[in-house]
């Protein structure tokens, strides 16, 4: 997270943002939306973001060997 972090300072904010902007759209569906934890989805959306990177240039095309 650190390295994210450094080369990229504002991702995090942008990242609560986008949280916050979906949870405004959902608020009246699921109760406590507004507590949603964004600091324990921050490093799964990480995790996610590199493994889709990696495989991408893995498989440019998608497809596995």
């Amino acid at each position: 997270m650190n390295a994210v972090d450094t080369a990229h300072p504002g991702l995090r904010d942008r990242f609560r943002e986008q949280v916050a902007a979906t949870l405004e759209e959902v608020e009246d569906q699921v109760d406590g939306a507004r507590g949603y934890l964004v600091e324990q989805l921050w490093p799964a959306a990480i995790c996610y973001a590199v493994t889709a990177a990696d495989q991408f240039r893995d498989r440019p095309g998608g497809h596995s060997t």
